[in-house]
């Protein structure tokens, strides 16, 4: 029971451990079965399955692994984390801007609006950043578009697509 002690400080890392288990056991599910669909149905369950049990992987090695094996995976020495329920709140806010932003405007757009945000309400003012993070953005979209043939320039209100089959 010491052990079990040491991986975790509160009610809460049980609940959150418990939960990513569970959805990492829905992910691989998904993963699974998606093997047996049509090559070009298979793309979208396999992709974002695969990404969710990539992050899980991750944060379970960030948070759960003891120290020295934390250290050695990712050559860093853990630091203390401050939180700041504002910026918390702002973040969960502008994530929700953004799922509205999407399905009014489509994902290219949504995209734009929170790259540009995100880091200038943070505090970044390098121009440079924010405009590689925009078009990194843009980019991740396109390529998620090509690959799983979903339109994701159609929005509710506006249907980008059109605009650029006129060009």
């Amino acid at each position: 029971m010491k052990r079990f002690k040491k991986i975790f400080d509160s009610v809460q890392d049980i609940q959150e451990f418990i939960l990513l288990l569970f959805l990492f056991g829905i992910s691989l599910f998904f993963f699974v079965i998606s093997l047996d669909f049509h090559p070009r149905a298979r793309v979208f369950p396999a992709f974002t399955s695969g990404i969710t049990i990539f992050f899980i992987l991750l944060h379970f090695i960030k948070e759960y692994f003891p120290k020295e094996i934390k250290e050695s995976l990712t050559g860093k020495r853990e630091a203390k984390e401050i939180e700041n329920r504002g910026r918390i709140l702002l973040t969960a806010l502008l994530f929700v801007l953004y799922i509205i932003i999407s399905f009014l405007f489509g994902f290219y757009i949504s995209v734009v609006f929170l790259t540009v945000l995100y880091p200038l309400f943070c505090g970044t003012k390098n121009i440079y950043y924010i405009l590689a993070t925009c078009l990194f953005g843009i980019l991740c979209v396109y390529v998620f578009e090509h690959f799983t043939y979903i339109n994701l320039m159609r929005g509710y209100l506006i249907d980008l697509s059109v605009l650029f089959n006129l060009l």
